[in-house]
């Protein structure tokens, strides 16, 4: 009957074996979980945009395609105290420093076009010295 159901193009009256296992619909039979794009592999790679579960680069491209994602972390996110670990403290460290960066080369960039240039404190530092 299942045979008959798929041939027809219709979908099986019979639980998938992860449902009937009592795993989440998209787990393999080893327990891992498939990919988001094919639902056919275990996923290899996992997108530091949106956590989509991917098994290879042309499931990571349909996804990008499908799903309008960049595949870029959102380096600016609210984490919450509870996941904040050494590794995100050493990522915001790098965030900060790519933001003087930039401050550093839009000031160089004004001096080099004649722009007048006024240094000031930044209220918004709390008095750290970055001046704008």
């Amino acid at each position: 009957m299942a045979e008959l159901a798929g041939a027809a193009g219709f979908a099986s009256a019979e639980p998938s074996h992860a449902v009937s296992l009592g795993m989440p619909e998209n787990t393999s039979r080893s327990g891992r979980t498939l990919c988001s794009q094919c639902q056919q592999e275990p996923a290899k790679y996992r997108c530091p945009g949106c956590a989509a579960a991917t098994c290879s680069v042309p499931c990571v491209k349909a996804h990008k395609a499908a799903n309008g994602c960049t595949g870029k972390r959102n380096r600016a996110e609210f984490v919450p105290i509870a996941k904040f670990d050494d590794n995100q403290l050493v990522s915001d460290l790098r965030f900060l420093e790519d933001a003087l960066v930039q401050y550093d080369v839009a000031k160089r960039t004004r001096m080099t076009l004649g722009v007048r240039y006024e240094a000031q404190v930044c209220p918004g530092f709390g008095g750290f010295g970055f001046r704008v």
